[in-house]
């Protein structure tokens, strides 16, 4: 359930920044088909979540450096 909620999160806001022009993919596999990797942010994000989730620290002390970490870690991967 939490790998098909952030897939359609996902999905959802890269199609809307994508669309509001925040943001585009230059290359793609198929650019007259689609305006953004389908599949990665399919696979990628959620992937991303199930581990965090799976591997988050069990004291609230060490969870938010934990998350932020790993969203610096996606920006950063997305971005290069």
């Amino acid at each position: 359930m939490l790998f098909i909620l952030s897939a359609l999160a996902g999905n959802i806001l890269c199609y809307m920044f994508v669309k509001f022009k925040f943001y585009s993919f230059p290359y793609l596999l198929f650019p007259r088909i689609e305006i953004m990797p389908v599949t990665v942010v399919t696979l990628f994000f959620p992937i991303m979540v199930l581990l965090s989730v799976r591997y988050s620290p069990e004291k609230w002390g060490w969870k938010i450096p934990f998350y932020w970490t790993i969203i610096h870690i996606g920006m950063f991967l997305e971005t290069w």
